[in-house]
């Protein structure tokens, strides 16, 4: 079962994201994938990544019939080169404090990132 309480974390990072359809965000440490439902149909791509492969698989029954929403179950820190593109917007909350090399994972992430984009 997912929580689907009020989250002022997914309502706080919402609010820094201008969503319009050619928009493509990845996030880093989907957990139970709170925010999917807020934004899955207002953005063109939904990425999400988690080490929770348990919850990674619930997440992508939910999701089956999104063309939108893509769920893997990865430590992106290991390997980061499957997705082989770059996103828009990327966000992860909660993550870092798990994180071995917190400046590694930041140049990760700056290396995934569509240029003229901050984060």
């Amino acid at each position: 079962m997912r929580y689907r309480g009020f989250n002022v974390r997914d309502y706080l990072i919402l609010e820094h994201i201008s969503l319009s359809k050619d928009l493509s965000l990845l996030e880093i440490g989907v957990g139970l994938g709170s925010i999917i439902d807020m934004i899955v149909g207002k953005i063109k791509e939904y990425c999400g990544v988690d080490i929770t492969c348990d919850v990674i698989d619930y997440l992508n029954l939910l999701y089956k019939d999104s063309d939108s929403v893509n769920l893997y179950c990865l430590d992106i820190c290991k390997n980061s080169s499957f997705l082989n593109k770059k996103f828009d917007v990327i966000f992860s909350a909660d993550t870092l404090e798990h994180v071995e090399s917190p400046q590694g994972f930041l140049i990760l992430l700056k290396n995934i990132l569509s240029p003229g984009e901050l984060f």
